[in-house]
């Protein structure tokens, strides 16, 4: 990862190298330890997103296939209620249009009545006329006869005026016969009209009543259709008041998605932040032991004879400043993998955001430690060498 820089001396220092090497190491594993944690985490919640998602979308998809359902049932009911009180409206205005041709019927036939009865007495009040002039004119033919007796001198007179009332008695005989004949008929119709009149009123009164029960049993059955359209209708109430409640559901979870999602990216950046400052750490690191070994090798090439002291000086600030940027790293990692353990603690519950922020203000509070490491202190003043020596790369 670093290119590692060992100063030329007496004794080389291959033991502070390697534990410098084995710090770095560890401190390279704990950091990509942290991105593996990181990592989970990020698919963890992109996972948990999915499913979520998922889990809307079918309870979407449900809810609005159950809504759907239950506006057919009701278009549907609504539709044969609205198909049954046209048929019984239909079924009304038959029953009373054949009632009103029955009632019109029986008007007309009980005026044909009268006006025949009428007639009936009329034809008897001048039968009666009839007779009574009949009457008139034979009592009048008596008194002829009568006056005729006395004087007896015509004989052909006396024939014609006996014959004529004779004929006069007999024509009224029949007449009067076939009058009351016809008498008795009418008087026999009008009995029989009469009596189909009262019978036909009769069944008319029997079918008025039964309708009128039929009338009674369809107004509780639509009062009975009425009470289960309300019903119907409360429990359209209670079902929309039930998918409003879905929806609300819905928001809220979509809500808690859009705020993990943003958690999400929120941890990608601090993941991108943290690379970054690795590789800047890195490269400075970097620098600060190319510039140390160039320094060793000017300090050598200006005085060897202060060699020894010089490289054990250069091996103890290589140490110094080992410790420094191990101790600085670890304080990062330890740093890091604290919010880690915030974050995994609280990575599957909404209502943990709060640690969650915390662990990453103590991760950010941490990173300075890491910023800027301190190989040098600033009294530190290089040495000078009067024999130099080439550098060991």
């Amino acid at each position: 990862m670093v290119s590692e820089v060992h100063p030329p001396s007496l004794c080389p220092p291959t033991s502070a190298s390697a534990s410098e090497r084995r710090q770095w190491e560890r401190i390279f594993a704990a950091l990509m330890e942290m991105l593996r944690q990181r990592q989970g985490q990020i698919e963890t919640l992109a996972g948990d997103r999915k499913f979520l998602q998922d889990y809307v979308l079918l309870q979407h998809n449900r809810w609005e296939s159950k809504a759907q359902l239950l506006e057919s049932q009701i278009a549907q009911m609504k539709k044969v209620e609205e198909m049954e009180r046209l048929a019984y409206a239909a079924k009304l205005d038959l029953m009373l249009g054949l009632k009103q041709m029955e009632v019109s019927r029986c008007k007309e036939l009980f005026e044909n009545t009268e006006s025949d009865l009428q007639d009936f007495h009329e034809c008897v009040e001048t039968l009666n006329r009839e007779i009574s002039l009949l009457k008139m004119k034979s009592s009048e033919g008596d008194m002829r006869s009568m006056s005729s007796g006395e004087n007896q001198q015509d004989d052909g007179h006396l024939c014609s005026g006996s014959t004529e009332p004779r004929n006069w008695k007999q024509a009224y005989k029949k007449l009067s016969a076939k009058k009351e004949a016809e008498v008795t008929a009418l008087l026999a119709e009008k009995d029989f009209v009469w009596h189909q009149f009262k019978k036909m009123e009769g069944e008319y009164t029997g079918l008025l009543k039964s309708k009128q029960v039929e009338v009674n049993q369809a107004n509780e059955a639509a009062e009975k259709l009425q009470a289960t359209v309300e019903k119907l209708q409360s429990s359209v109430f209670d079902k929309e008041e039930m998918i409003s409640n879905l929806r609300a559901d819905v928001s809220r979870m979509e809500v808690d998605l859009r705020s993990r999602t943003r958690e999400a990216s929120m941890n990608d950046e601090e993941v991108k932040k943290l690379q970054f400052s690795v590789r800047e750490k890195d490269a400075m690191i970097a620098k600060l032991q190319r510039e140390l070994a160039r320094t060793e090798a000017n300090s050598r090439k200006s005085s060897g004879k202060k060699m020894p002291r010089s490289s054990k000086e250069a091996s103890l600030l290589r140490r110094s400043a080992g410790r420094s940027v191990s101790k600085g790293r670890s304080q990062g990692v330890s740093a890091s993998r604290s919010s880690i353990v915030h974050c995994d603690s609280s990575g599957s519950r909404i209502a943990d955001s709060g640690l969650r922020m915390s662990s990453k203000r103590k991760s950010l509070t941490s990173m300075p430690a890491l910023d800027s490491p301190k190989l040098f202190s600033s009294s530190f003043k290089v040495p000078k060498l009067r024999h130099p020596s080439p550098a060991r790369f």
